[in-house]
């Protein structure tokens, strides 16, 4: 009986590998076909900056949407604040406010409930002005744009 039980399992297991080996060559033949590098492609490349301001929101809106904060979580976005402040549309003079203000916010030890209330609304704040905040163009220029060259 143990013999006969080794031998299914081994069965399987070799045509459970061969499966997985056609389904993985299959896969990757399907994946370079779909983004083949020719010129007829209309495969973008993002800037650098759009992913970098993309994965901050993200991180911030992560943020603002928790139900508790603690004090290892200012690390975690503590260096991206000042690029968000200069996304939003807002006067310099209200920037370096709330930075300070959420500054001010994290360092009151023990929190109350007026340092997180103060800190939610600057939050709160910062995210409205990222949300109106014009949206750049978040692809690479192909070609160099370079009005005074004349053909």
């Amino acid at each position: 009986m143990l013999i006969s039980n080794d031998v299914y399992r081994h069965e399987g297991g070799l045509i459970r590998f061969l499966h997985s080996r056609v389904a993985a060559m299959k896969l990757k033949n399907a994946i370079t076909s779909s983004f083949s590098l020719n010129q007829n492609s209309n495969l973008r490349f993002l800037t650098q900056e759009h992913i970098v301001t993309t994965l901050c929101v993200g991180n911030f809106i992560g943020i603002v949407c928790a139900r508790s904060l603690h004090y290892q979580f200012y690390s975690w976005y503590f260096y991206s604040l000042p690029l968000l402040l200069w996304k939003t549309p807002f006067p310099t003079l209200l920037r370096l406010i709330l930075f300070v203000g959420v500054e001010a916010c994290w360092n009151i030890f023990p929190s109350n409930v007026y340092s997180s209330s103060l800190l939610f609304c600057i939050h709160l704040v910062i995210l409205c002005g990222l949300w109106i905040s014009p949206s750049e163009y978040p692809y690479v220029d192909s070609k160099p744009s370079n009005p005074n060259k004349r053909k």
